[in-house]
């Protein structure tokens, strides 16, 4: 597999940083499949006032990688498939050392639980207690791991991404 670049790596970023912006526009869904969208077609909704309504946190996740010509973390081809159960499936390598964790990384909160319970972050900003993209409702957040961690109560683990350039 050819290596995550820091160029797809910032533009993971980049991307969660624009969702964040119109984050009011985002909708929450959890259906398969969803849709992805070019990012002309995302520019074009949110300059109308709407945007995606068919995202949760592993498709807005998903959607991110796709924009940055990245392989798909949920392993399905960006089919409209894929959720936390089949990132945690697809991408083998998993550790818990949050400062570990570079920009671009997949956090799953209630890793060892049902997937029902389970959630999906992306890693913004590295560090002890990094940034985390989370789309968990209708419209998006910014948090440190340690603010979203006080939700859930099973393991947490990153997952390696390395390998999806």
């Amino acid at each position: 597999m050819p290596r995550l670049t820091h160029n797809q790596r910032v533009g993971l970023v980049s991307r969660a940083n624009y969702l964040y912006e119109h984050r009011w526009s985002l909708g929450y869904s959890e259906v398969r499949p969803f849709r992805l969208r070019s990012l002309a077609t995302l520019t074009s909704l949110f300059a109308q006032g709407q945007g995606p309504t068919d995202y949760d946190c592993s498709a807005s996740i998903i959607e991110m990688y796709y924009l940055v010509g990245a392989q798909d973390p949920g392993g399905y081809k960006f089919s409209g498939y894929g959720n936390t159960a089949s990132m945690l499936g697809w991408l083998h390598h998993h550790y818990t050392e949050a400062h570990h964790a570079l920009p671009g990384a997949i956090a799953i909160f209630n890793a060892d639980r049902s997937p029902y319970y389970q959630h999906a972050c992306m890693v913004i900003q590295s560090g002890n207690d990094p940034l985390l993209f989370s789309h968990g409702r209708p419209g998006v957040d910014r948090q440190p791991l340690s603010w979203i961690q006080h939700g859930f109560s099973g393991h947490t683990v990153f997952l390696d991404v390395a390998g999806l350039g």
